[in-house]
């Protein structure tokens, strides 16, 4: 689902400047005389688009000119918007998550100071726990152990028992979409919503 936004006027964003609040104006304002130089918000959150166009089954229905013959414009729009969203994820690289410095540092100290007594198979699977997104509570553990007295190969056996422990599962990277075209995408329905 894609939702396509138009405030007429834009909102004043109360946790901005007056300077940022200008910036949002022209980067979301649409021209309805002149679409293609428009840049509209396109969010792609379902939620979202579903909180917006909240209503009612007795809500009035109305066709509006401007917006029935904007609509054919702003699909070309919505379009390209899907395609480029869709082929940032044909190449694996735009798959793989972002990686926190804390993470990386533990990862190059371990593989810098590998431990004894323990299974290579269980040092690449903590590297693998490792290198994966965490979350900030999971990760001031992980700094915890990182700043623990032990030295070189015992902190790293330290370190590695810990993330085994842990319940946290290595990131599992998606497959890639496969190859479009903009002709396979398809326009099944639209809808506008104004404001009452």
């Amino acid at each position: 689902m894609t939702c396509v936004e138009e405030w007429k006027p834009m909102p004043r964003l109360d946790h901005l400047s007056d300077e940022q609040n200008d910036e949002w104006v022209e980067k979301y304002q649409i021209d309805e005389n002149d679409l293609h130089n428009s840049n509209p918000l396109i969010d792609t959150e379902i939620g979202r688009c579903l909180r917006v166009i909240e209503c009612d089954e007795g809500q009035e229905k109305i066709v509006d000119k401007i917006i029935q013959n904007a609509a054919y414009d702003l699909w070309l729009i919505v379009r390209d918007n899907i395609f480029n969203e869709w082929n940032l994820e044909i190449d694996p690289t735009n798959l793989q998550p972002r990686i926190r410095p804390i993470n990386q540092k533990v990862a190059e100290f371990i593989r810098n100071f590998p431990p004894e007594g323990i299974e290579k198979s269980d040092v690449d699977k903590a590297l693998d726990i490792i290198e994966s997104p965490w979350e900030r509570r999971d990760e001031k553990d992980l700094r915890e152990w990182f700043s623990s007295e032990y030295e070189t190969k015992e902190k790293s056996f330290f370190i590695i028992k810990n993330v085994l422990k842990s319940g946290i599962e290595p990131f599992i990277s998606p497959d890639p979409l496969p190859p479009i075209k903009k002709d396979d995408i398809n326009l099944i329905v639209w809808m506008a919503v104004s404001p009452s």
